[in-house]
């Protein structure tokens, strides 16, 4: 089984900083990776749940966990979402952040038949949710029942 202390404790979203002109500000993306490091948060989750992935070029993303990687030097575990809108692109993005030494990925795959669901679970290591609208707690159930260990917030659809 994987190490799963690294993800145990807060590991928020990570806010791409942008500078006057729009861009990617590389020296405040820095900075927030060391706010985060003095905070003693666990890790982040560098391109994921702030949303704003969607607005960026491959590049801007790439630029962002660039800058995150040099700061974080090992004192955090980082997990890069490399979800995008076509195949290609996510590959490229995984990729990307394994050359940097990422090892955790979170990637969207879209509608599965449902005798495949339990191989798309046991690709992961974990399953992760924060989600505040599952309620019937559906998710959770499918990734133990593949034998994936749940992490997920405190919730009444998964107390039993």
């Amino acid at each position: 089984m994987a190490d799963l202390k690294k993800y145990e404790g807060i590991i928020p979203a990570f806010y791409a900083c942008y500078n006057a002109e729009g861009g990617i500000d590389t020296e405040a993306v820095r900075a927030l990776t060391r706010w985060f490091i003095e905070k003693g948060v666990q890790g982040v989750y560098v391109g994921g749940s702030s949303g704003e992935c969607i607005y960026q070029s491959k590049e801007e993303r790439k630029l962002v966990l660039e800058n995150v990687m040099a700061e974080a030097k090992g004192k955090l575990t980082i997990i890069a979402h490399i979800a995008c809108n076509n195949t290609a692109d996510s590959q490229e993005l995984a990729a990307h952040a394994e050359s940097l030494g990422v090892g955790n990925h979170v990637m969207f795959t879209g509608g599965k038949p449902w005798d495949e669901i339990g191989k798309y679970y046991q690709l992961g290591n974990v399953f992760c949710s924060a989600s505040v609208s599952e309620t019937q707690g559906l998710t959770f159930a499918e990734a133990m029942a593949a034998g994936v260990p749940v992490v997920a917030k405190k919730d009444e659809c998964i107390e039993n």
